[in-house]
């Protein structure tokens, strides 16, 4: 075998210090937006709903029940779109859907559910509503705002509220 010279062991060196230079900067740009949306869309989580705050932009909507737990939030104030996940006690079943007025399977179908981006906690979309889930899960919009609807999912006592400012 040949021995390697010193401008051949240079120009290897060169080779290997612009290939991770390239590939770091590829996962950079692969990063940025998820990196954009998380800035762009603040999320908060709190273990119980005694810990939400009361007041401000973070508040959680009428229907989210003193016995919430596990309450996720996303906002992006540029559109004006909010999400809010929780877990409920079943005995509250009843105060968070009151006074609200339930869809049909077909309206909830219809609707065009805007998920927050690179959230794992929001598990409803488009392909759920025409499985199985969508059969099983509860749909209703909330009066007042045209554009604000809560999904119930008994399985599991989830609520899944959203809404569009006007």
């Amino acid at each position: 075998m040949p021995e390697i010279t010193e401008q051949e062991r240079l120009r290897r060196r060169r080779s290997l210090v612009l290939m991770l230079v390239l590939g770091a900067a590829t996962i950079l740009v692969g990063l940025t937006p998820s990196f954009c949306t998380y800035v762009e869309q603040p999320q908060r989580y709190w273990k119980a709903y005694a810990q939400a705050p009361r007041a401000g932009s973070d508040v959680l909507p009428p229907q989210v029940p003193p016995s919430a737990t596990e309450i996720h939030t996303r906002r992006d104030d540029r559109s004006g779109r909010r999400w809010v996940r929780f877990t409920f006690a079943p005995a509250d079943s009843v105060r968070v859907t009151a006074g609200l007025r339930r869809l049909t399977l077909n309206e909830a179908r219809a609707l065009q559910i805007d998920g927050p981006s690179f959230s794992p906690w929001w598990t409803l979309n488009q392909r759920t509503m025409l499985g199985r889930a969508g059969d099983r899960l509860e749909a209703y919009q909330v009066p007042g705002s045209p554009r604000a609807w809560l999904f119930i999912d008994p399985a599991s006592n989830a609520g899944f509220y959203w809404s569009v400012a006007e």
